[in-house]
């Protein structure tokens, strides 16, 4: 077996909760935490944002986010209406980052935009920070500052580059490819309007339109919020979120922008941050993060679990036929589910160089290969 988690090194670094004023605001801090480290360290931040409601059938909008030394790093933002008074949840984010020696702080603010009455507020619960330990990963991380973006032209902001490192070997075989993650924070200074775009949507007049390049060639946004939703209170709680997952195969080198369209007429001020990681042991979408170098007749082991989110993940082994008739005929073994996953695979009829690991599931990582060979 070889541990790839080494969950003895991990610690929690902040668990809160934090409650807004009452009625809409523009961004307020609500909590802060400093955080020291002794050397460079892989971080984690989830947090989930409820609106309270105090009666029935009102409607309210607004968001949290996360700011390291007053940079915004990454969003979140919904709507509520509920039949009942109560806390709902307007949704739950998650981001990795690498940070180096030093001490940081770390900023919880909220935004109500919208309130259909005036004892509305913003409920974050839980706010969590740990620190994790895993190997082969790096980081990117670029903020553009606020930015003079010429009108009606496109502009890039962020620009990342991305070498990948030479493969290693493993107890299953060689590094295949690289998970990469990307988590964007894009804004219009004091300006509710950044809408995100994917590949053939058209550009919009009297905003800023966000877009994702990988390697000159623009791709669709994995999950995305823009930050408008009406015209109640427009320079309240700006900031929209892009997030976008790849494999990149071992030692290539890549390139990742980010680059706005300001549709109008005049000079505007924005801002964008992109996050980048960089591992083999994430899951991503599809990732596939070895080739298998056993003998046929061995049994393969791998665990899964929860990192900095818990969606539900999916564990499939084999591979993608030309032409496909869906999982159960292109995989000879799947495994699906939240928390805590195990899975296991006898070679008995496979070669397992024909074979390899599907998995997906941003937020999750390998805990733990195994191999028993025959």
């Amino acid at each position: 077996m070889e541990t790839i988690r080494k969950v003895e090194s991990e610690a929690t670094l902040y668990s809160d909760t934090a409650v807004s004023a009452n009625d809409v605001h523009d961004w307020a801090t609500q909590k802060t935490k400093t955080v020291t480290l002794k050397s460079q360290t892989l971080i984690g931040v989830y947090f989930t944002a409820k609106i309270g409601v105090p009666g029935s059938g009102l409607i309210g909008k607004g968001g949290a986010r996360v700011l390291l030394d007053d940079v915004p790093l990454v969003t979140l933002r919904g709507t509520v209406q509920q039949p009942y008074a109560g806390d709902y949840s307007v949704g739950s984010r998650g981001v990795l980052l690498i940070l180096a020696a030093g001490t940081y702080t770390f900023k919880i603010q909220t935004s109500l935009t919208s309130a259909g009455d005036t004892s509305m507020h913003i409920h974050i619960d839980p706010i969590i920070m740990g620190s994790f330990d895993l190997p082969d990963d790096t980081a990117f991380d670029q903020d553009s500052g606020n930015t003079s973006i010429t009108t009606v032209t496109e502009q890039t902001l962020v620009t990342l580059n991305i070498p990948v490192p030479a493969k290693r070997t493993t107890i299953l075989g060689d590094l295949r490819k690289y998970t990469c993650i990307v988590t964007v924070y894009a804004e219009h200074q004091n300006s509710r309007t950044t809408k995100m775009k994917n590949t053939g949507e058209s550009n919009e007049a009297s905003f800023f339109n966000c877009k994702l390049f990988i390697d000159g060639v623009q791709v669709d946004w994995a999950s995305s919020e823009s930050d408008y939703e009406n015209t109640d209170n427009p320079t309240f709680g700006e900031g929209a979120y892009g997030r976008y997952t790849c494999n990149f195969a071992e030692n290539t080198f890549h390139n990742i922008k980010i680059k706005i369209y300001n549709g109008y007429g005049t000079d505007q001020t924005g801002r964008v941050r992109a996050t980048a990681i960089l591992c083999p042991w994430l899951f991503g979408t599809d990732s596939e993060p070895v080739n298998f170098g056993f003998p046929q007749g061995s049994t393969v082991y791998l665990m899964a679990e929860p990192l900095f989110e818990n969606p539900t993940k999916s564990i499939k082994l084999g591979r993608k036929r030309g032409v496909t008739f869906g999982d159960a005929a292109d995989f000879f073994s799947t495994s699906t589910g939240a928390d805590r996953t195990s899975f296991n695979y006898t070679f008995e009829m496979v070669q397992p160089a024909v074979a390899q690991f599907y998995l997906t599931g941003i937020g999750v990582c390998i805990t733990s290969i195994g191999v028993d060979l025959r």
